[in-house]
């Protein structure tokens, strides 16, 4: 097993299913993606840039779909939505 896949005994893969479902929790209490991944990391004093790695695909789609309609990152070209 190489060092990327694992950490502290265990596999990356596991270490992203609990986060995806802390943060998951914690959304259905606060309705927002940046909010619940704020709240885990306090919970676990940790700092985001210290789990980015641990992100689902999931995760981080939904925390820039949520940051794309708070105008807090720029959309995509393609992300243009047509009225008709």
């Amino acid at each position: 097993m190489s060092k990327e896949d694992s950490h502290i005994g265990y596999k990356t893969e596991e270490i992203m299913l609990e986060i995806q479902n802390d943060v998951e929790a914690k959304y259905v209490l606060t309705n927002s993606w940046i909010d619940a991944l704020s709240e885990y990391c306090i919970q676990y004093d940790v700092e985001e840039t210290q789990i980015v790695q641990y992100l689902s695909p999931v995760l981080i789609k939904n925390i820039k779909q949520e940051a794309k309609s708070l105008n807090l990152i720029k959309r995509d070209n393609f992300d243009i939505e047509i009225p008709f």
